[in-house]
């Protein structure tokens, strides 16, 4: 999940503060905080999948057709989410 939006690849967001000038484009949209924003995501499905129940169907992946209730995308996304920092079949990680 983006925690930058994409128009931020050509109007990088810009923050001065106290004499200083921060500025981050779409390229680092990746940060430390898309795990933490992803992690906030899911907590919430699950919230919202306790409350409606089976009742609520979402699209999943975009474009696919394919229709889950908020319990199955949020397991998915969690499983993918943890997936990036375990080790695979062959002792190496997708992400270090």
């Amino acid at each position: 999940m983006r925690a930058l939006s994409r128009r931020h690849a050509d109007q990088p967001f810009t923050l001065h503060l106290a004499g200083a000038r921060y500025a981050g484009g779409n390229a680092n949209w990746r940060s430390r905080i898309w795990f933490p924003v992803s992690y906030l995501v899911i907590e919430a499905l699950h919230t919202y999948a306790r409350f409606f129940g089976d009742d609520i169907l979402i699209e999943h992946s975009a474009g696919s057709g394919r229709r889950v209730t908020l319990t199955v995308l949020a397991d998915d996304l969690a499983r993918r989410l943890v997936s990036i920092v375990l080790d695979e079949e062959n002792g190496r990680r997708p992400v270090s």
